[in-house]
């Protein structure tokens, strides 16, 4: 079913590394009250661990048709939850240097984003669905462009994010708002429309960890 073998060490590796990965968000969201973390970061790491062990499996029963159907299902999923935690993030970002700088308010990136992400989700678990059940390659066939019209769905979401995200640093950069002047600087936490908040260095860390995050989830989607 796969066409070879799944490499038994990788399989370790990658669920060690998720497993790790998920326990560690566990930990900070119950630190820091994130609860927007538990479907979209935690899921994703719940999913891609679920998936990964599947593949564990396969690489001692290859012929299994039970771990197969499981790490497709869930390997594909996995990403879409962490895509929508990215628009989140941003969103709180926006709100802390000045939405007055961003074409669209802060709520909307969640709101939009994560939106166009849900439907994406819902056409991937669809196709997912009918690749893992079909009794033959037609049926395999199908299931597989399902989930390539929803990983389609999602690059628009992340271009559409992305010229967005882009346009807003540029333009907080060049001091040069949307909606109003910029009457001064705040000196901390969030930044109402004409305040222009400080970009601390904590918030220059996560936009360079959000761009990487991007830039790897939009590979992701293409190759596949």
């Amino acid at each position: 079913m796969y066409g070879y073998v799944p490499t038994r060490a990788v399989g370790i590796i990658f669920l060690i590394l998720f497993v790790f990965s998920t326990g560690l968000h566990c930990i900070q969201m119950i630190k820091y009250r994130m609860w927007f973390i538990i479907p979209t970061v935690i899921l994703c790491g719940f999913l891609e661990s679920i998936g990964w062990g599947a593949r564990l499996w396969s690489s001692w029963e290859p012929l299994e048709s039970m771990p197969f159907k499981i790490q497709i299902s869930t390997t594909v999923l996995g990403p879409t939850p962490l895509l929508a935690a990215n628009f989140v993030i941003f969103g709180r970002i926006t709100r802390q240097l000045g939405p007055a700088y961003s074409r669209i308010r802060p709520r909307t990136y969640t709101a939009l984003f994560c939106g166009i992400d849900v439907v994406s989700l819902l056409v991937q678990g669809g196709g997912g669905g009918i690749a893992s059940s079909a009794k033959d390659q037609e049926g395999a066939q199908l299931g597989s462009n399902v989930m390539l019209g929803g990983i389609i769905l999602q690059v628009v979401a992340i271009l559409g994010f992305s010229i967005t995200a882009i346009e807003y640093l540029v333009r907080y950069n060049k001091r040069s708002p949307f909606r109003g002047d910029i009457m001064r600087d705040a000196a901390t936490a969030d930044a109402e429309d004409g305040v222009r908040g400080r970009f601390r260095r904590e918030l220059k860390i996560m936009v360079y960890a959000l761009a990487v995050s991007i830039i790897v989830l939009f590979i992701r989607q293409v190759s596949y």
